[in-house]
């Protein structure tokens, strides 16, 4: 993908007001480069559209890029679960999101996503309710438990999305093997060998791995 074909697909498909919003003040955060691209949004927008998903979940919200466009995806009684260790940068995206208007359907949580999760997963009434829709994006070597826990939350038939399969090109790396990589290398075959779920893996951004729960 040259630049300029980036830009020609872009271009069909311009980024809205208050996603570029966003775009714009991440590009001059450290580690912006962790932000969810566009056309990566745009897909996950019209999966949760397809499917009619209410609920959600977003494990990873950096400056709140993509929880703003699957917020917005979602119909006016659905929620998101949106959990984030770094307060700093969760009040950022909280800005973002009440200023395009769909913060009421986000419920920010803070703090260490495993065990906030798993008070989900011990919760009851609305709180037991299943989810639809989870997107994974989160500490890499964390990312197998949140698959599992996430599995448990996600209806039948519903998405556990996980990013940054293809970390960089670096699963294919001989040379590489340090802790992140070895821990994406061994969840993407925990994924492929996986019979409760679907899976398709798509090279849009670093790569995203749909897994459909059977």
């Amino acid at each position: 993908m040259t630049e300029a074909l980036y830009s020609y697909v872009m271009d069909l498909q311009p980024e809205p007001r208050s996603l570029r919003n966003v775009s714009e003040y991440t590009k001059d955060v450290p580690a912006g480069h962790m932000k969810s691209s566009p056309e990566q949004v745009r897909l996950f927008a019209l999966l949760l559209k397809l499917m009619g998903a209410r609920r959600a979940i977003e494990i990873g919200v950096f400056t709140g890029y993509s929880a703003l466009g699957i917020a917005q995806a979602l119909p006016g009684d659905g929620v998101l679960y949106a959990f984030e260790r770094d307060p700093e940068v969760l009040e950022v995206a909280k800005a973002f999101w009440d200023k395009a208007g769909v913060g009421h359907k986000i419920r920010p949580v803070e703090g260490n996503a495993v065990e906030e999760i798993q008070r989900l997963l011990l919760g009851d009434g609305a709180e037991k309710e299943p989810f639809d829709f989870a997107f994974i994006d989160a500490n890499k070597r964390a990312q197998m438990t949140y698959y599992e826990q996430c599995l448990e939350l996600v209806r039948p038939g519903g998405l556990v999305i996980v990013d940054n399969v293809l970390w960089y090109g670096r699963v294919v790396d001989g040379e590489r093997n340090d802790k992140i990589t070895l821990a994406i290398r061994e969840l993407n075959e925990h994924m492929k060998n996986d019979e409760r779920v679907e899976l398709t893996v798509l090279p849009v951004g670093d790569g995203i791995a749909l897994c459909r729960k059977l």
